[in-house]
C-alpha cells in the first residue's frame, strides 16, 4: 500500500491521478496486479479469471468457478493460494464458525486489487486504444464507483471497530465481529452495472 500511495501526484486531483496511474498504458499502476500475479503464481491467467469473477460480484466457490472457467473441484485451491497471498479472504455469517461454515463468501481484500479488477482490468482494451480516460470517466469515476467506495468504507469501519475494541474504547468488549446475510443476499451483492 505505501508504494501505491507514493505514486500519487499531490498537485493533481483524484481523477487525474486515477487516469494517469491506472488508465494510461504508461501509468505506473496500469499493469501492477497482472505483474504481481505473473511473478508469484504459475498460472496467472487462471488467477486473473478468478479475481475478475470476484470483482464482478461472484462470491461462492461454485459461482466463481462457473464464471472464471475453472473446474469446480479446483477452484478452492486457487482461492486458498490467493488467500495465502493476502489478496482474497473468506467471510462467513456472523454467528457461524469459519472452519465449519458452508456459507462462506470470498471477497477481494486488497483495496487496490478490488479496484483494479473491477474497473481497470475489464477496460484494458480501451486503455490500449488510448481511450483509457474515457473509460475512467464513464466507469471508474461514475456511479459504479459508489458501490466500490461503499464496500471499502464497510471494510474500514470493521477495521476501526476491531481497533477500538482492542484499545478498550467501546462501551462493551466484543469477542468477535462480522455481518449476517441470507443466502439470497449473495445474489444482490454485485457491483452496479457499467
Amino acid at each position: 500500500m505505501p508504494y501505491y500511495l507514493s505514486q500519487l501526484d499531490k498537485s493533481a486531483g483524484y481523477q487525474s491521478n486515477v487516469i494517469n496511474l491506472c488508465f494510461d498504458k504508461l501509468g505506473t499502476l496500469y499493469e501492477e496486479p497482472m505483474m504481481l500475479l505473473r511473478e508469484e503464481l504459475r498460472e496467472p491467467a487462471i488467477y486473473f479469471s478468478v479475481m475478475q469473477a470476484m470483482a464482478n460480484g461472484e462470491s461462492t466457490p461454485k459461482v466463481i468457478a462457473e464464471h472464471s472457467g475453472v473446474e469446480h473441484g479446483n477452484v478452492n485451491l486457487y482461492l486458498q493460494t490467493l488467500n495465502n497471498l493476502g489478496l482474497v479472504g473468506k467471510r462467513v455469517p456472523f454467528s457461524e464458525k469459519p472452519e465449519r461454515s458452508r456459507r462462506g463468501m470470498y471477497i477481494i481484500k486488497d483495496p487496490f486489487f478490488a479496484y483494479w479488477f473491477r474497473f481497470v482490468g475489464p477496460n484494458m482494451g480501451a486503455v490500449e486504444q488510448n481511450a483509457g480516460s474515457i473509460a475512467a470517466r464513464r466507469l471508474a469515476l461514475g456511479e459504479a464507483f459508489a458501490t466500490y467506495v461503499g464496500q471499502q468504507f464497510e471494510a474500514i469501519c470493521a477495521q476501526w471497530l476491531a481497533y477500538a475494541n482492542a484499545a478498550g474504547k467501546l462501551p462493551f468488549l466484543a469477542t468477535s465481529f462480522g455481518k449476517w446475510w441470507e443466502p439470497t443476499w449473495q445474489n444482490t451483492n454485485r457491483p452496479t452495472s457499467t
